[in-house]
């Protein structure tokens, strides 16, 4: 398909230096993650946790121990395959891998101190916040090509695309199953 060839898009820029691939597809992972997981907890929100700030907790909360458990099953999955203890150098590097699924959730949660601080209705923010998760879900594309040090496609866009959908059905099957 001619459509879908790798043309250079305006927009985001290469990175000046590509990271290694196994790193490349860490952070990708640990961003596709840490966004399908805070918008699986931003959903079901109640009007009384938003009002009582509860939900900024559990929104940073939600980043903070997924980010903890994304580390330790990275570091105890890169262990099995040395002979020798991960050292904390590989700690270090597992730890800049696993950021993205940290910061999943600070713009949401500053956008529900809106709410708390009474500086604007609840409805409106929380789908602001959701809104803004799927987008970052549908940039997954973008961000990975970046992150291998290629300049952003159409292809890579409309991945993205195809990302937002499939994790917009991966956080309503969580929501469902779990609430």
């Amino acid at each position: 398909m001619p459509i879908l060839r790798r043309t250079p898009l305006r927009g985001i820029p290469p990175r000046r230096s590509p990271l290694p691939a196994e790193s490349a597809a860490s952070r990708t992972t640990a961003y596709v993650y840490g966004n399908v997981i805070v918008l699986a907890a931003l959903v079901p929100l109640s009007e009384d946790e938003l009002l009582a700030g509860t939900a900024i907790l559990i929104v940073l909360g939600t980043g903070l121990s997924t980010f903890l458990a994304h580390l330790f099953a990275a570091t105890v999955g890169a262990g099995m395959g040395e002979e020798q203890p991960s050292g904390w150098k590989s700690v270090r590097h597992h730890v800049r891998n696993a950021v993205p699924v940290l910061t999943a959730g600070f713009v949401p949660a500053a956008l529900l101190v809106l709410v708390w601080l009474e500086l604007a209705s609840s409805t409106p923010v929380v789908i602001a916040a959701e809104v803004l998760l799927v987008l970052r879900i549908g940039s997954t594309g973008m961000v990975a090509t970046r992150l291998r040090g290629e300049p952003s496609s159409l292809r890579s866009l409309l991945i993205g695309v195809a990302f937002s959908l499939v994790g917009a059905a991966v956080v309503a099957i969580k929501v469902v199953l779990t609430h």
